[in-house]
Formats: C-alpha cells, structure tokens, sequence
C-alpha cells in the first residue's frame, strides 16, 4: 500500500528564504541584477506576484505557512504550530515522503512545534538567538508585568520554578542536539556552559530569590551570568560599554551583532549529507532556512577566511547599484544566498534528480531595506507599523516536474501556501486549511490578512490587536483595543502600492470600507470568543 504511495512521486525541496522581498528580485525589475539563480526559477516556473505574508516578523509569519491558519488563531503564536492543526510536513510523512528539515531561526524550531512531521530536523541556531527568543517568549512578559506590579514577587518566582527551568532543561538538550551535529561552536563553550547551566538549575531549586533578582537587574543579558551567584562589578561595566560602543557603530552602519548565525552553506552541507544517505526508494520532502539575508551584518560577524571569496564577489555584484538608495548590505546578502541556491541546483544536477524534483521558493517576510524611506521604525518595539509592502509582499515560486510556467496575478497569501503544494501533488486539502491553491482559480475578491500584537508575548486579551485587510483595490489596517475595531490607515493600492499616502480621513472607498470592517468586526469577535474559552 505504502509502495503505491512513494511511486512516480516527485521530490520536494522547500525553500525559505527569510527576509526575502519581492522587489529586490532582477526578475520583477530590480538593478543591478543580484539573482540569477532565483530568476530561472522564477521566470521558468508558476509564480504569484501579488503574494503576501501573514505576518511579520518570524514568529507570527510561519503559523500561515506551515498550518494555512492565521497568525492570531489558536490564541495566537506564542506556541508556534504545537497546538494548531495538521502541518503540512505530517500530511507529506503520510504519504510516503521522507522527511528532512534545518532551520537557522529560533522562532521557526522544534521548541515551537516545526519539527511536526519530520524525520530529521536540524535546528541550527546559535545560542545568542536560542536564549535570546526563549527569554522574549516565555520570561519577558511576566517580567513586565512584575515591573507595572500587576503580579508580586511570588508569583514571578513561581514563573522561574516552572518556565525558567523547563527552559533551562530545553536548552541542556538543545545544546547536546548542537554537539551531535557537531556544529561549530560560534565563539560559545558549550562544555562550560552546559555545566553553568546545570548550576543555575540547583540555584532556582535552593535559592530562587537570587536567579529573580539576576532577571530583574539584567534582563535578557541574564544569559551571561548563568550558574554564577554573584555578579562583580566588573562584569556590569563589560556589558554596559560593549552595549554602548555597539548602539553607537550601528547608528552609523548597522553591521555589529552579537548573532553568529549558521549559513546557507552549511544548511546545504547537511542536506547533501542526507541525501546521500537516505533511502533511495523513497521521495524526499527537504525544508532549508536560510537566514543571511535576516541581519544582513552577520556577514562582519561571522566572517571566516573561507567565506572571503564568496563575500567579495557578493559586494562587486552589490557594488553596481547607486550606493543613495540604500540597502547595501542587504544586496551582498541576497547575492551570497542566491550562489548558494545556485549551488544546491547543480547539487540536483550532478546527481540527476533536478528532472524530478519541485523546488517551492518563498520569505516568510521582508524586512526594511532601502527603498522605501519612511519614518523610522524601531521593529525591536513596535511591530505595529510594519504592514508595508517592504515587510509582507514576498516571492511565491513552484518550479519542477508537472508545474506548468505561469503568473498568478490575483493576491494571495502564505495560507495559500501549503494547499498549492498538496494540490501540485494531487493529494487532498484538508479541512483545518483556511487557503486555496494559487495553481486553482483564485478571484479578485480575495483578501489578504496580516496580523500580529506587537513585540515579544502575543497577548490577545491584554494588548492591543492591529489587523491588516487587502484586497486587489485598497488596504486597510486596523487597531483593536478590547476588542473594539478602528480604522488607523487606508491605502489606494491602485496608485499608492508602498503606502505612503494614508487616506483614512477621506470618505473615498466609502463601499468597500463598510464590507471590509465587517469582516475586521467579525475577526475581533472571533478571536475574542477563541480567548476566552
């Protein structure tokens, strides 16, 4: 029975590429062109070009790609994909796929549900991320509200009982998976660190007022100070003056980072490896995240000698462009992660399996990058502002065996994403999916959602909502407070695409406006029943 599933299916390589935009393709237009590779797939493939993300930044983008739910269902992203519905990559599993995943971004790893239907996952994170997304997660929310005194001292120490340890434990395990891949160590010791950490443990069981205080004094910087008891006043004077040098040379450039990401090559490195050893009787399913383009500064800070030739030839290709319109360092980025998609097609090649093997190309979001110039916008603090093409209008491409070369006009977005994969492989869509194939018949009436609650905890009964809907004509954000539903910002997408002229104040698209708050209503009130169940 199972054999009848794996014959004559075609292989699956699913690309995400964080970070990447639309815009920034030469394919749609973009100079100097930095993308040869991503063109050829692109321009030789089905490819929608009015697709957008559900969500920025990571956390709330990846929910829609891999469940096609909405960033804010199943009260929210805080848990990833654990409590959502079937994923994708489980369906995949069923029907005979093995299974490959890597991932290089703390919010898209198995602590959050991603590995769900893998065989293998790999989560290739470094460990400035690592404690970087669990403390956003699971301890800045209770810190905050300890500091306005919503909760007392008992109650944060009972969070550090419970969370923080768990948390800790997590990481023992997290850092043993880092050692069995024999990653490279990225300037960190694990050995000592896994022992500190063991250490911090039998502090929060015998003297839990210490690792409190610690968390409060420190914050996020707690990571430094794990296992110890004391902290000297040395060691505060370190952090402070490193904190203010690096503010002060990102103000300039933005190039300092205590991140030391694990590449693209990398990622492909282990993918060949898997390859090369799998079961050749069965088809593949490989997911590969790659982060380059995220920060594009971990190109300084993860420089190696070996890296010196492909950075250089990034920055001659980047160096084209008029230095004016800015993104200079995202340029270098893009070029070095297309050379490696570029090597991992000749990888297909080389071992005659291109012919049969779809490859699905995607960002789960943009990022600010040169052009457009706005205001600024600290997305460390405020999530709110970023619903600008620049943040959600990213690449769609299905490129392989039995996908016929064509344009998908009509928006769509990442919950559209999952069921075109199913469809392509003629296997059934299931109820839980909100999204339509974009290789089916999408109409004009579609809208687009993107949503989030702002920086760190995703809190829908506490803070505020900001809800964005797009159709094919307008884009209207909106601002929900107790569940109470506001315009905030109304954009023609007809002539104003980058949303620079809000047009909330005028009673133009008075029609469509009255039918898309309906829908915003309808939202809030959903999610409202949703949270308090």
């Amino acid at each position: 029975m199972m054999e009848n599933k794996k014959k004559n299916k075609p292989n699956i390589i699913f690309l995400v590429v964080d970070c990447l935009r639309q815009d920034k393709l030469g394919a749609t237009g973009y100079e100097p062109d930095i993308t040869p590779n991503i063109n050829k797939l692109y321009l030789n493939g089905l490819r929608a070009t009015k697709h957008y993300s559900n969500g920025c930044v990571t956390q709330t983008a990846f929910p829609s790609i891999f469940t096609s739910t909405l960033p804010l269902d199943y009260k929210g992203y805080n848990e990833g994909i654990k409590n959502r519905p079937i994923s994708f990559p489980e369906i995949l599993l069923e029907e005979g796929y093995e299974t490959w995943g890597a991932v290089t971004g703390h919010p898209c790893c198995s602590h959050f549900g991603y590995d769900r239907g893998f065989q293998t996952f790999q989560n290739l994170i470094d460990l400035y991320q690592w404690f970087t997304q669990l403390f956003k997660v699971e301890l800045r929310g209770p810190l905050d509200k300890l500091k306005l005194k919503k909760i007392s001292i008992l109650d944060f120490t009972k969070i550090i009982r419970t969370k923080y340890k768990n948390y800790l434990k997590t990481t023992i395990k997290f850092l043993d998976e880092m050692n069995d891949l024999k990653l490279p160590k990225q300037g960190w010791n694990r050995k000592q660190l896994k022992k500190m950490i063991y250490k911090e443990i039998l502090l929060i069981e015998s003297k839990p007022q210490v690792i409190v205080k610690k968390i409060i004094d420190y914050d996020q910087n707690f990571r430094l100070f794990i296992g110890k008891e004391h902290v000297n006043t040395y060691a505060k004077l370190k952090i402070i003056t490193k904190k203010k040098i690096r503010n002060f040379l990102n103000k300039k450039i933005f190039i300092l980072s205590e991140r030391k990401a694990f590449s693209a090559k990398l990622v492909n490195n282990n993918f060949k490896n898997f390859f090369l050893k799998k079961n050749n009787k069965k088809p593949f399913f490989a997911y590969l995240h790659y982060f380059e383009i995220h920060e594009a500064k971990l190109l300084l800070s993860n420089y190696s000698i070996r890296n010196t030739y492909n950075i250089f030839k990034a920055i001659f290709k980047a160096s084209k462009r008029i230095f004016s319109k800015g993104g200079f360092l995202y340029d270098i980025a893009l070029s070095k992660v297309d050379s490696e998609i570029g090597d991992l097609i000749k990888f297909l090649k080389k071992e005659k399996i291109l012919n049969n093997t779809i490859i699905v190309l995607t960002g789960d979001h943009g990022m600010n990058a040169g052009f457009p110039k706005r205001k600024e916008v600290n997305s460390s603090t405020d999530l709110y502002k970023m619903f600008g093409d620049e943040y959600h209008h990213v690449p769609l491409i299905l490129n392989g065996p039995g996908i016929k070369k064509n344009e998908v006009q009509q928006i769509c977005s990442h919950i559209d994403l999952a069921p075109t994969i199913l469809d392509v492989l003629k296997i059934q869509i299931p109820k839980s999916f909100l999204g339509r194939p974009i290789s089916g018949n999408l109409n004009k009436k579609n809208i687009v959602i993107a949503e989030n609650t702002g920086n760190g905890l995703c809190d829908i009964k506490e803070k505020k909502i900001v809800v964005s809907l797009r159709t094919e004509k307008i884009k209207i954000v909106y601002e929900i407070n107790n569940f109470n539903v506001k315009e905030r910002e109304v954009y023609d997408m007809c002539i104003d695409k980058w949303g620079f002229a809000n047009i909330v104040k005028s009673r133009r698209f008075s029609k469509e406006r009255k039918t898309l708050m309906i829908l915003a209503k309808k939202r809030a009130q959903k999610l409202n029943i949703e949270n308090s169940l």
